[in-house]
């Protein structure tokens, strides 16, 4: 809401928010410029929000947001000088938003270079600005009439309405005008630009970029000055693998469901009980499969939540049954208990034993170990976390803090009822 009323000519003014009529070096990035005016009717009415002439290198504008700006001649957001003695615009734009900003032409029916203009040598009719990649424009240049001096922002660039939400304090020091959730500037800028210096992965309130802000989960930073965070709920995963009422004959069977939207992580469950009750899986991940340790053969079902900060949404339900293969072999060690009693022979010049036990066949982190059974004691009473498959093995201690030869791994199926 800034304005400026005087220049060169009386009551007329250029730049209704930033001025540079000398030489200068300018970088405006993560900035708001909404609500500015340049005052007048005469042709010095120009840049109603930003106004940069006579200098020799070009301007930058980076990852900014110029909206509802209105200028009295030409250019409601900006208006700047070729760099001297060339046709080359003044100043380059990165994942910036020109939006709905308006010039008057002095009261004549042009409607022409609403947002952006430049004075060039000679008059000549160039883009305003370099397109440096990633910006928005809305509305288009006028079409109809084509006017010999009408043009868009800058070569290229993207025509779109950013759909904008009203100034306001959307967080950080300063206030901010937030797109809406389906604008065509959310995860459409450039990473590398927001990357680099000055933008340094942050919006204009100090927000991380990049956000997945279009649920596609591959976080891209947002064309203008703000990083749209959604707030919403994730949509519902479909389940994929396996199909309903399946037949199976693993009890290893891999589940899989589709990416969800917005979602930050999914919850599996798994259950005889169609109820979901008592759960035989109930797993929270971050992908879309999981491959069970161990399902006894009978009827299940199983469902997907996922789930964000702002809440979660449920898949549908589908059913299953394991059964055994054709010819299958009986299982061996199965165990309808978490306490099963692990046993083995006796060496006649131990001190004592150790075992251990884990749902990975290289032990890396045992669920169960006892390192100092004693050497009268030839059994243990494994307390297990839960059904699957486990691996067990022992040693005979020839010292107390020494392990002699591991006995074979062997395998231990646990279901409990």
């Amino acid at each position: 809401n800034n304005s400026a009323r005087r220049s060169a000519a009386p009551l007329d003014g250029s730049g209704g928010a930033l001025a540079f009529a000398q030489r200068a070096r300018i970088t405006i990035a993560n900035s708001t410029f909404t609500g500015n005016s340049a005052l007048g009717s005469s042709f010095n009415a120009n840049g109603g929000a930003i106004y940069i002439t006579n200098n020799s290198e070009q301007f930058q504008i980076i990852n900014s947001t110029i909206a509802n700006n209105v200028a009295g001649w030409v250019g409601g957001g900006v208006v700047n000088s070729a760099l001297p003695g060339t046709t080359t615009p003044g100043g380059i734009i990165r994942n910036t938003i020109f939006a709905n900003n308006t010039a008057n032409n002095g009261g004549n029916g042009w409607n022409i270079q609403q947002h952006c203009s430049a004075i060039t040598v000679g008059g000549g009719v160039i883009p305003p600005l370099t397109n440096g990649g990633n910006n928005l424009q809305f509305p288009d240049r006028n079409p109809s009439p084509n006017y010999w001096n009408e043009t868009v922002c800058a070569s290229g660039i993207t025509i779109g309405d950013a759909q904008l939400g009203p100034l306001q304090d959307n967080g950080g020091p300063t206030q901010t005008r937030a797109p809406d959730l389906d604008s065509p500037a959310v995860d459409a800028g450039s990473n590398a630009t927001c990357a680099a210096a000055p933008i340094n992965n942050r919006d204009q309130r100090g927000q991380t970029r990049p956000i997945d802000g279009d649920g596609d989960a591959n976080p891209v930073c947002d064309i203008g000055a703000y990083e749209l965070v959604p707030n919403q709920p994730p949509f519902a995963p479909t389940l994929l693998t396996p199909a309903d009422d399946a037949l199976l004959t693993s009890n290893t069977p891999t589940f899989t469901w589709t990416r969800a939207p917005f979602a930050t992580e999914y919850r599996l469950q798994v259950d005889d009980d169609p109820m979901f009750g008592s759960p035989a899986l109930d797993v929270t991940l971050t992908g879309q499969s999981y491959t069970a340790p161990y399902l006894a053969i009978g009827g299940y079902s199983w469902q997907v939540y996922a789930s964000n900060s702002f809440g979660n949404a449920l898949s549908g339900t589908h059913t299953l049954i394991i059964a055994s293969a054709e010819n299958s072999a009986p299982q061996r060690n199965y165990v309808t208990q978490l306490d099963p009693t692990l046993s083995w022979t006796r060496v006649s010049w131990a001190l004592g034993y150790w075992v251990r036990v884990d749902n990975n066949s290289n032990f890396s982190s045992p669920e169960f170990e006892n390192t100092s059974v004693p050497a009268d004691q030839t059994s243990v009473i494994a307390n297990l976390p839960g059904d699957g498959i486990y691996y067990w093995q022992v040693c005979a201690r020839p010292a107390p803090t020494t392990c002699g030869a591991w006995s074979t791994v062997e395998t231990l199926v646990v279901d409990e009822p």
